[in-house]
């Protein structure tokens, strides 16, 4: 009887544990006429959540989107009437980075005389170099 006991132990602390992931920590580059725009990005496919850092020190967290593909997330703000929103999607087999920009007005009566605009932008994502930690 202790040898069952011992098995279905076994076999529910097995069962029991789940296979979590560590984050994964990349640096990132987008490239356009005025220079670069560089920020590091935290991915965590257990949560669900992404940490992005830009290099001149403004960050948000967004939930992403897993995909087997690629990983997508955005960030939205209103300021002066006026919603922008970058959404960002990063290749998972080779880093590459899209930016998609939108900006359009808030109020439906100014719509007719500021049209939407959106454009695109192309990147880079490199898995980050982790120094090592004491906590």
């Amino acid at each position: 009887m202790n040898k069952i006991n011992a098995l279905l132990f076994s076999v529910t602390f097995v069962i029991g544990q789940s296979a979590t992931a560590a984050p994964i920590y990349l640096d990132c580059t987008i490239k356009h006429a005025g220079g670069a725009i560089e920020f590091a990005v935290k991915t965590d496919e257990d949560t669900g959540k992404i940490t992005q850092i830009s290099k001149l020190g403004s960050a948000f967290n967004a939930e992403g989107f897993y995909s087997s593909n690629q990983i997508t997330y955005q960030t939205s703000d209103v300021v002066g009437g006026l919603k922008t929103t970058y959404i960002y999607t990063i290749d998972r087999s080779n880093l590459a980075l899209t930016r998609l920009f939108r900006a359009e007005p808030t109020n439906p009566a100014y719509a007719a005389q500021i049209p939407p605009k959106t454009s695109t932008e192309h990147g880079a994502c490199d898995i980050a170099k982790q120094a090592k930690r004491k906590i």
